[in-house]
């Protein structure tokens, strides 16, 4: 039997027990499209997956060797296998789209993408084969200039597995997030301006500083709250259809409302309403607020 070991997942698809608890409904719409795997002390000791690839897996009749290839073409890691001689005898799905090759059985591994950074992986892989032991290498990508690849190279039976990721997701994506809290900061210097992150669910998803700042909430409150309850109740049906209709059309729109002030009054605020997209399907709604007077002090 060839047992198949999770790959090292990036961080958008990994999460310790005590989040995926918090946030269940994100981590299962996560789960539904690749495996989630859910950490113990730092490591990968579970998976949420679907129930069609766990049927792929376990149904009945299926051979071992289904089982594994049924989980290759599911994941969405990068992920070569290859025997003791370096000749590649598996590749995931998402191996194949990365080198632009439609059936690698038998193709030697210095095949995949010569060049010198590929000789230096076959290196790798001979020592680990040799010696037993995982290695993790960052290298530029073969086929993809300006690109980078982490790829760890584990023992696999007689031979070895290689599982790649493009890391230059990772940098792009500190580099937004990054940007994306820079803006948040200047909208909570001003303090009648604020970000919000609502999901298709109307629960507000990684509240900001810059909202809690606006609302005089605390961001773990706002972490379970949904975003039409912080305006008053004569502006929420408003706003909810404003939302929906965002998400129904895809066109951005600005809608006015009443919000809570000091728990004694209330001010206007305007808001403005675009949607997120994962892809093409809907992710969500992005909400600017802006208050139309002056902060009330009293």
């Amino acid at each position: 039997m060839t047992e198949l070991s999770p790959p090292p997942a990036g961080a958008a698809q990994t999460v310790t027990a005590s989040a995926l608890v918090r946030q269940f409904g994100l981590w299962q719409e996560r789960a539904a499209r690749a495996p989630v795997y859910i950490l113990n002390r730092g490591r990968a000791r579970l998976a949420l997956t679907s129930v069609e690839l766990m049927e792929a897996l376990c149904g009945p009749g299926r051979a071992d060797s289904d089982s594994g290839a049924a989980l290759l073409e599911a994941i969405g890691d990068i992920v070569v296998i290859v025997d003791d001689a370096l000749a590649i005898t598996a590749m995931s799905a998402a191996a194949r789209r990365y080198f632009g090759i439609e059936e690698a059985a038998h193709l030697a591994l210095d095949r995949l993408a010569p060049g010198p950074i590929t000789d230096f992986l076959v290196e790798t892989t001979q020592r680990v084969i040799a010696r037993g032991v995982a290695e993790t290498v960052e290298c530029a990508s073969s086929r993809r200039p300006g690109r980078r690849l982490a790829i760890t190279v584990q023992p696999w039976g007689a031979g070895a597995a290689l599982f790649a990721r493009d890391v230059t997701v990772e940098e792009e994506l500190k580099d937004a997030a990054g940007h994306v809290r820079a803006l948040d900061q200047a909208l909570a210097a001003v303090e009648d301006a604020a970000a919000a992150r609502i999901n298709l669910r109307g629960y507000l998803e990684t509240p900001t500083p810059s909202l809690a700042a606006l609302t005089g909430v605390p961001i773990e409150t706002l972490a379970s709250v949904r975003f039409v309850t912080l305006l008053e109740v004569g502006s929420r049906v408003a706003v909810a259809e404003a939302i929906e209709a965002v998400i129904a059309d895809g066109q951005p729109r600005g809608v006015s409302a009443m919000m809570p002030v000091n728990r004694s009054g209330s001010r206007p605020i305007r808001i403005g309403l675009s949607l997120m997209r994962r892809g093409v399907a809907p992710d969500g709604v992005a909400a600017i607020l802006i208050g139309d007077e002056p902060r009330a002090t009293g």
